[in-house]
């Protein structure tokens, strides 16, 4: 999906970089000093808080959809679109084989780690 946003396709693709690395340096400090004051049970009930935490943040304040401009629209997709602002919904994420498969893969990563 990055390709419909190519205007500004570094800066997020930096921002999930940088997310990445930054988890991968804190989490296993955090972890460790979490499990030597409140052992396993403790140290996963509060991961599993700060993942509830960013589930729901991530709920209420992301927009339902994604506004592309026309004039950042290919030709083709120009003449598809019915509306003058074509509407690009998260499920978009999903249908394509690609994105699956890359979300797959970086799930794989993470269950390696």
């Amino acid at each position: 999906m990055i390709y419909k946003f190519a205007d500004n396709r570094e800066k997020y693709l930096g921002m999930g970089e940088s997310a990445a690395g930054l988890g991968q340096m804190m989490g296993p400090m955090l972890g460790s000093i979490f499990y030597s004051y409140l052992n396993y049970f403790g140290a996963f009930m509060i991961f599993a808080g700060f993942l509830l935490f960013a589930a729901l943040l991530s709920y209420f304040t992301l927009p339902s959809s994604l506004n592309v401009k026309l004039d950042t629209m290919s030709a083709e997709d120009r003449r598809m679109s019915v509306k003058i602002e074509a509407k690009v919904p998260y499920k978009w994420f999903f249908s394509s084989v690609r994105n699956i498969f890359s979300l797959l893969t970086c799930t794989y990563v993470c269950l390696i780690f």
